[in-house]
């Protein structure tokens, strides 16, 4: 048979919570006479402690150093199963009556108190019983001892249960401390078979050993921070611990509360819930990926089902549906609305003499030069071949054509390269401003088709601005700007070159 045990002889009051003991302590000292006399048995009588009185045994020292009980309380009877009255400690050879007849000396020789904690199997379903031993003297100077015994106030078959369905690991350390009252180390004095198969060792390699003689790499050195802290500190500790063996991988919460002098540590292990937080993460993060596709894929879908695939400039669905949003717009708030449209001038000849490549190029270049030399307000759009609409917010036809001029001579100035060597193609532009008066954005933009017209018939490589009916035409030449009302039809201006 095994027997656990564990003693404390200093500073009893501050690491044992039964406040009886510590009740019995006090008396103690308070009785104790100075110097190194014991206090008298008289200050313990029955009548004194009838508060606790079932649960004292007294014992008296006899001449030849046996100690016989001379009282044997009934609530110890009851819980023993037997009364040991009149009974001498030498009568008992067990393993508990070899452990107490060593206490009983030992509390005698050092004349103070003594407590221990017994258990007499390594089994939890054998009732522990803590004691508090006071040596006393009468007044003949014979010694006594005042036993104080008790069952530990949990149930240890209910605690079994506990500890053997939890699936966390319960284990509890004893601190062992040396003379100045530090921690030296902690003793395994309960653990659960959880506990057993996180430390992967066998119970009787881990009952009543110290963590300093563990195997360097178990992961129960790890708690020992843990449990100094709840010591010194006096809070309960919780912390994160992975397991530092090697070709292991496991991650426990590590909760340590005080119990006496010492620390119940509950290991859980949360490897599976770590491993679902990875997994939710990369399941996130490949979800945002997936969405980030999604919506690049639905830009380009956007892109491609409102951009004209050769220039990036606008198709003419597109064109439409934003021409009458700025249609709203300067019919609600009175606001100038200008239209281009753009021609390159020859492109036929152009495909012919060098291919449609070169003509994709002139394509491109045109619409390019728009997008870069308007403002972000303008749109611009290919409406189909080598012509384009260019819709102008808040601007008149007057700067409308100022602006298409400027365009003109910067394609004018433009080359291409082709066949070795390089040319350069021209454009004619039809300018017109919007009016209230149009029913429609296509009203607007066929007096616009009108201009381009009357630019192709000129020559060529010029802008053309009608202005609509009942407005002012403005005339821009190399001269300036001047006004002129043209007396029939749609009033018309000329960029002269």
């Amino acid at each position: 048979m095994h027997l656990y045990h564990h003693q404390i002889t200093d500073k009893i009051s501050d690491r044992v919570g039964n406040p009886m003991v510590r009740q019995l302590v006090q008396r103690w000292h308070d009785h104790k006479p100075v110097g190194n006399t014991l206090p008298p048995v008289t200050a313990f009588a029955a009548g004194d402690l009838d508060w606790c009185w079932d649960n004292v045994m007294l014992l008296q020292q006899m001449p030849d150093d046996d100690l016989r009980y001379i009282h044997y309380g009934d609530a110890i009877a009851d819980a023993a199963g037997f009364n040991l009255k009149g009974k001498c400690v030498s009568n008992f050879r067990s393993p508990v009556g070899k452990f107490f007849r060593e206490k009983y000396s030992l509390c005698l020789a050092n004349r103070s108190p003594l407590y221990t904690i017994h258990r007499a199997d390594l089994a939890p379903t054998v009732q522990s019983w803590e004691r508090l031993m006071l040596p006393l003297v009468d007044d003949q100077e014979q010694l006594h001892i005042l036993a104080f015994n008790q069952p530990l106030e949990f149930r240890f078959d209910l605690l079994d249960s506990i500890l053997r369905a939890s699936m966390d690991g319960i284990i509890h350390l004893r601190a062992e401390r040396d003379a100045a009252y530090h921690i030296v180390d902690f003793v395994i004095t309960v653990l659960n078979p959880a506990a057993e198969r996180i430390a992967a060792l066998p119970e009787e390699k881990l009952i009543d050993h110290r963590l300093s003689e563990l195997p360097a790499n178990n992961l129960l050195h790890a708690v020992e921070p843990a449990c100094r802290q709840v010591l010194d500190v006096g809070l309960s500790a919780a912390v994160e611990l992975t397991d530092p063996r090697p070709g292991r991988y496991a991650v426990f919460t590590v909760n340590a509360v005080r119990t006496g002098d010492g620390v119940t540590v509950t290991l859980t292990n949360i490897s599976s819930h770590k491993r679902q937080k990875q997994e939710l993460r990369q399941a996130l993060t490949a979800l945002e990926v997936q969405m980030g596709e999604r919506k690049n894929l639905q830009d380009e879908l956007t892109r491609m089902a409102t951009t004209d695939p050769l220039t990036g400039a606008l198709n003419r669905r597109e064109l439409m549906q934003r021409s009458k949003q700025e249609v709203a717009a300067a019919r609600r708030y009175g606001r100038s609305l200008s239209l281009l449209i753009a021609d390159i001038d020859f492109f036929k000849k152009l495909n012919d003499t060098y291919g449609h490549g070169v003509g994709d190029i002139a394509i491109r270049m045109v619409a390019d030069i728009c997008q870069q030399a308007l403002r972000e307000t303008d749109l611009v759009a290919r409406i189909g071949g080598e012509e384009y609409v260019i819709l102008m917010p808040e601007a008149s036809g007057e700067r409308a054509a100022e602006t298409a001029d400027r365009l003109r001579k910067t394609i004018a100035a433009a080359t291409i390269p082709a066949d070795g060597s390089s040319f350069s193609i021209t454009a004619s532009f039809g300018v017109t401003e919007w009016s209230p008066e149009d029913d429609s954005i296509e009203t607007t933009l066929a007096r616009a088709d009108s201009a381009l017209y009357d630019a192709k018939q000129a020559g060529r490589n010029r802008v053309e601005l009608h202005m609509p009916d009942t407005q002012l035409t403005a005339v821009v030449d190399e001269a300036g700007v001047s006004a002129d009302r043209q007396p029939s039809g749609g009033l018309q201006s000329t960029i002269r070159h």
